[in-house]
C-alpha cells in the first residue's frame, strides 16, 4: 500500500468515540502516542519501540513512541510530536501529521489519542536508553492480514474485554498497541 492509497482509505470513514469499557474509568490520565508510518515510496511500515526493562510500566513491552500529556503541551498532537523527540530523537519537522484515531481507554488508568504521523524514508532514530531500547519497522502490509491479528477475551473488573496480541519474527506486539493497530486497520478497510 502507497501512502496515497493509506491517505485516501484513511480519510474515507472517520469513526468518533472511544475504544474499550474502560473510559467510564474516574480521572483517567491523558496521553498520546505517534503511529509512525515510514514511506518507502511503494511501500509503508510502521515504526516501533520496545521499552526499557527497568521502566516501572510496562516494561519490555512493544509501544509506539509517546507518553503522558504535560501541562505545557499545547495539544495531543504537541504530546505525541513532544514524547517522539524525546524517545527516538525523531523532530517533529520530520513527521507529517495525517490524523487521529478515536481515543483509547486503558484498564491502567489512561486515555490515549493515537496520532498517525508520517516520516519520509532515510530518517535517523537514537534511542532514549533510559526509556527505549530496541525501534524497529514493521511493513505495514503485515497487518493487514487477518492471519496476523489474533484476539484473546479476558474477563476483569466484571466485564469481558478482548486483548489483541500480533506476534512478528521474535516480537510480540500486544495489548494497547496491537488494539490501535487492529483499530487503524479496520478504520483503512472500511467500505
Amino acid at each position: 500500500m502507497t501512502l496515497e492509497e493509506f491517505i485516501t482509505r484513511f480519510n474515507l470513514f472517520q469513526p468518533e468515540g472511544i475504544v474499550t469499557p474502560f473510559h467510564k474509568q474516574p480521572k483517567l490520565r491523558q496521553a498520546s502516542v505517534l503511529i509512525p508510518l515510514i514511506d518507502h515510496g511503494t511501500s509503508l511500515s510502521i515504526l516501533l519501540t520496545k521499552r526499557a526493562a527497568h521502566l516501572k510500566h510496562h516494561p519490555g513491552q512493544i509501544s509506539f513512541p509517546g507518553g503522558r500529556a504535560e501541562p505545557y503541551d499545547n495539544s495531543v498532537v504537541d504530546t505525541a510530536l513532544r514524547e517522539t523527540e524525546e524517545e527516538i530523537q525523531i523532530s517533529r519537522e520530520h513527521v507529517n501529521v495525517i490524523g487521529v484515531l478515536p481515543q483509547y481507554a486503558t484498564i491502567s488508568g489512561y486515555m490515549i489519542t493515537p496520532v498517525i504521523g508520517v516520516i519520509e524514508s532515510g530518517y535517523e532514530s537514537v534511542n532514549d536508553e533510559n526509556e527505549v531500547v530496541d525501534a524497529f519497522e514493521v511493513p505495514f502490509e503485515f497487518f493487514l492480514y487477518r492471519q496476523n491479528q489474533h484476539q484473546l477475551m479476558v474477563h476483569r473488573l466484571g466485564q469481558q474485554y478482548p486483548i489483541h496480541f500480533m506476534p512478528y519474527n521474535d516480537k510480540f506486539i500486544w495489548g494497547a498497541t496491537a488494539a490501535m493497530l487492529n483499530q487503524l486497520i479496520h478504520q483503512i478497510e472500511y467500505q
